[in-house]
């Protein structure tokens, strides 16, 4: 009877376990999305602000965005 008992909560245990590892690594690859995404846009604004610092007016920052996606 032993036997039987743990041949059936064993399938279960193997589900929560590869369960548990599946939502840490869902979990890791969000946080890893939304770093990139953040890191990306902190960067892009220091650029914008460097180039405005050097003499760049609002319209030709403007116009450089249009160009580069356009």
């Amino acid at each position: 009877m032993k036997c039987s008992r743990f041949v059936t909560i064993r399938p279960d245990f193997k589900k929560l376990v590869l369960g548990g590892i599946s939502i840490i690594l869902g979990l890791i690859g969000v946080f890893n999305f939304i770093n990139v995404m953040s890191v990306g846009v902190i960067a892009r604004k220091r650029e914008l602000a460097t180039l405005e610092a050097i003499g760049m007016s609002c319209r030709q920052i403007r116009k450089m965005e249009y160009s580069m996606y356009w």
